[in-house]
């Protein structure tokens, strides 16, 4: 990763800044990086020296670089949460076979992982302690929104970046969806759900981007699938809400057996026996390898 002179000098005037660019991370290794949803940003962490890289891909495919964060200054951020230390190092936090990054978005948010552990509602329930950290102005991207309290099953960026969403475990085997504004941190959008967790990513592309949602709902023994548009700040089904049917279809009975579905943006790959189907939702086709 390279960067020109002007950069370099720009690095050397800020004194907070102790990283150099012509040698990332202080020579130390990368123990973990993630994409912006846009695939025009990447965010770097070296367990090593603890420091995090924000970098910008430009439409030559260069990196040059953007913003830093230390570990002081993560030291710093992270001290001002309270409890978070000294029950939780840092060390542990940006440990290299934990993975922490989560997301980051073009806006240079980066999502951290704080820890991992078994949620509270079932066996098979998760949640993450995150932070959301700004690392342009090296603080911490405060979330207001009643009943959450930096845990949650899943978290991601919109494609834009405005937006960040995350998905919640709730009492009473339900599920909560929350969107956030990222400038503000204030909550635009909430929903909760009947089902519990199963599958739930962003699919479609720019303004077509929806979230995708699907699980079982244990008072009903009845399996659920909902596509939302997180823009709309209500939550509302879209008309094409049973546009996975066709290919991905469990029922209350066989979800498990059956798994989640893989989405990858616009694509859903699914493989059955020696059969690998994709289907690229925009255009509703299927291409299949044998």
């Amino acid at each position: 990763m390279s960067s020109s002179k002007s950069e370099e000098q720009q690095i050397e005037d800020q004194s907070q800044i102790s990283i150099s660019i012509d040698e990332p991370h202080g020579g130390k290794q990368i123990s973990d990086y993630v994409f912006s949803p846009n695939m025009q940003y990447i965010a770097t962490l070296s367990s090593k020296d603890q420091s995090i890289i924000g970098w910008t891909i430009t439409k030559e495919l260069t990196i040059e670089y953007g913003n830093s964060i230390s570990a002081d200054d993560l030291k710093s951020v992270l001290n001002t949460r309270e409890g978070m230390f000294p029950g939780s190092t840092l060390d542990y936090v940006l440990a290299g076979y934990r993975k922490p990054l989560e997301g980051v978005s073009e806006c240079e948010q980066i999502i951290l992982s704080l820890d991992n552990y078994p949620g509270f509602f079932g066996k098979y329930s998760k949640a993450i302690a995150f932070e959301i950290i700004d690392i342009a102005t090296k603080s911490r991207q405060i979330l207001s929104a009643q009943g959450l309290i930096g845990t949650a099953a899943s978290i991601a960026f919109l494609k834009n970046g405005t937006l960040l969403v995350v998905f919640c475990e709730a009492n009473n085997w339900k599920s909560a969806i929350y969107v956030y504004s990222t400038k503000s941190g204030r909550m635009v959008a909430t929903r909760i759900f009947d089902e519990r967790l199963h599958n739930f990513c962003l699919i479609g592309l720019s303004d077509e981007e929806r979230l995708f949602f699907s699980g079982p709902q244990h008072s009903l023994e009845s399996y659920n699938s909902y596509i939302l548009n997180p823009r709309t700040f209500t939550l509302d089904e879209s008309p094409d809400t049973d546009v996975l049917h066709d290919i991905y279809s469990p029922t209350y009975q066989d979800y498990e057996s059956i798994g989640s579905i893989n989405i990858i943006s616009d694509y859903i790959i699914k493989i059955n026996n020696n059969n690998l189907s994709i289907q690229k939702l925009s255009q509703i086709k299927v291409g299949k390898i044998i």
